[in-house]
């Protein structure tokens, strides 16, 4: 039985699965336990929520414990499905043409993890719980809120496969002129070819920036180079970034995670398709290992949660 979302018993929310790995990859979510079901209350595990995307078979998702309880409503509408009568709508919580973006840091304007200990605080969360499953039942609708371009790439790799990334929308920011109007920008449009895009026609806006590359080491820092840069006059221009230690890992809720995977990378020499979100893209130069100074292009960093890798 297919579960689409649950409740999360440390981020005291009802959440898709991917938004379960940001926040567990993220530092935020320890458990991959801690979850129920919205009607019945049955205790819920997301399946792969502890694995790189590299040794997956399956996508992060969520499935059953103990088994739901008999009057449970996900049991009613699969049996309504299998029999053919009525329409088996699911009812969802989460707005599932809409997601929205927001990147913040790792350590700020996130939810404490619960502390399950009985106290006045407790008996809190379990008010809230019931506030937020009671909207549920009652139709409210949320868009999936994601702090980081993870889940967004996950997203986009199955809406690309599906057909839908004309269909499926991101929401990114608010128009200055008009606050109560949501500007939202589909998949396809978000997502842009580092090597079949010109330099000089770059959006204003922030997009997220993809193309084959790898990480090596420069110093304590990381660099992250594409095999094929951006374009100017016909030709390809060397493009990279980096990630600084000090300033986007040192101050992770996760920083020995983050240090391990791309030491790993480095010294395997993995093959990576590379992403990064930005807006801020300038030609400069640097000085390599050799001495001799190299014209490059260079998307600038704003947090990690900007960036992403898949290994090929």
């Amino acid at each position: 039985m297919s579960i689409e979302e649950a409740y999360s018993r440390e981020f005291e929310e009802i959440i898709d699965s991917e938004k379960a790995y940001e926040l567990f990859w993220d530092g935020h979510i320890k458990d991959k336990t801690a979850f129920n079901c919205i009607f019945c209350n049955s205790r819920i595990t997301c399946a792969n929520l502890d694995k790189e995307r590299a040794e997956m078979k399956n996508l992060p998702h969520f499935k059953s414990v103990e088994g739901h309880k008999d009057d449970c409503d996900l049991i009613l509408i699969e049996n309504i499905k299998k029999n053919g009568t009525g329409t088996g709508k699911e009812r969802s919580f989460i707005d599932g043409e809409i997601d929205e973006l927001k990147i913040i840091s790792n350590i700020v304007g996130v939810k404490k993890i619960i502390n399950n200990n009985i106290s006045e605080e407790g008996q809190y969360n379990c008010l809230k719980k019931e506030k937020i499953i009671n909207g549920y039942k009652e139709g409210v609708r949320r868009k999936s809120k994601y702090n980081s371009i993870r889940p967004i790439i996950s997203k986009y790799q199955k809406y690309n496969k599906d057909k839908l990334l004309n269909n499926k929308y991101i929401n990114v920011y608010k128009d200055k002129g008009d606050r109560k109007k949501d500007i939202n920008i589909n998949y396809s449009d978000m997502f842009v070819n580092v090597s079949e895009t010109n330099i000089d026609k770059v959006s204003k806006y922030k997009r997220i920036y993809y193309g084959e590359g790898i990480i090596t080491k420069r110093n304590n820092d990381y660099m992250v180079i594409f095999n094929t840069g951006f374009n100017k006059d016909k030709y390809s221009i060397r493009t990279i970034f980096f990630i600084n230690t000090d300033k986007h890992l040192s101050q992770l809720n996760n920083f020995e995670q983050w240090k391990n995977r791309l030491e790993d990378i480095v010294n395997n020499k993995e093959k990576l398709m590379i992403y990064i979100y930005t807006n801020y893209i300038k030609e400069t130069s640097y000085v390599n290992n050799e001495k001799k100074k190299i014209n490059v292009i260079n998307p600038m960093l704003e947090s990690i949660g900007c960036f992403d890798y898949r290994r090929l």
